[in-house]
């Protein structure tokens, strides 16, 4: 579909400080798994955020135009964060034998 412009639709940005740009497949898969809310304070787009307001992604349109046809979408999510698989990758290299073991057994069962 074609992206539409709307008047008084506010663009989306080419980038977000402090974040980088994913698609919406990695935004969910790395945002889903947390204890995140978005937050609709800014109606250009929503807000992800911790119980702490810890900002983790950002996904536009916001809900004030999110029902709009054709509007485009855009999610960013923090530069440290990663999507779960290599979190879980990560993790492993840092455990020890007992705890890798453990895991690949879960990572196995599932």
């Amino acid at each position: 579909m074609t992206p539409v412009i709307y008047p008084g639709v506010p663009p989306i940005p080419d980038s977000v400080p402090g974040m980088r740009s994913v698609s919406k497949e990695e935004f969910y898969s790395t945002v889903g798994p947390m204890n995140v809310h978005p937050s609709v304070v800014n109606p250009a787009f929503s807000s992800w955020e911790t119980p702490n307001r810890e900002v983790m992604g950002r996904s536009y349109p916001g809900w004030k135009h999110s029902g709009l046809p054709g509007t485009p979408r855009a999610y960013f999510v923090k530069d440290t964060l990663r999507p779960p698989a290599d979190a879980l990758s990560e993790a492993k290299k840092l455990l020890g034998a007992a705890a890798k073991a453990v895991l690949l057994k879960e990572e196995a069962a599932s």
